[in-house]
């Protein structure tokens, strides 16, 4: 899969997280290392499809975090995923508007 991680506490997202490809998506980030009281940053420039078990597996990762005392935000989103985020009611893991 192409999660990669290219920086501490960041993540880069594949370019489509759909039911096609979850499962391996999962696996590899249950590789990622979590801290106490991270502050993760999730770059999903290169990401153009996000489908709800691609939300499911994000949200997941933030219940993770927040039980740690972290938290995590999803920059450089395009409209199209910041547009399911919000239709999820997820726009929480957006940056606040500048």
């Amino acid at each position: 899969m192409n999660i990669s991680m290219p920086a501490q506490d960041c993540l880069l997202l594949p370019p489509a997280m759909t039911i096609e490809n979850i499962e391996a998506i999962a696996a590899e980030y249950k590789q990622f290392p979590l801290k106490e009281k991270m502050q993760l940053k999730i770059d999903a420039s290169q990401l153009e499809a996000l489908t709800t078990p691609g939300a499911q597996l994000l949200l997941s990762f933030e219940k993770s975090l927040s039980l740690l005392g972290g938290n995590m935000v999803i920059e450089h989103a395009s409209p199209a995923v910041r547009q399911t985020l919000s239709t999820l009611g997820l726009t929480h893991l957006l940056p606040e508007p500048a």
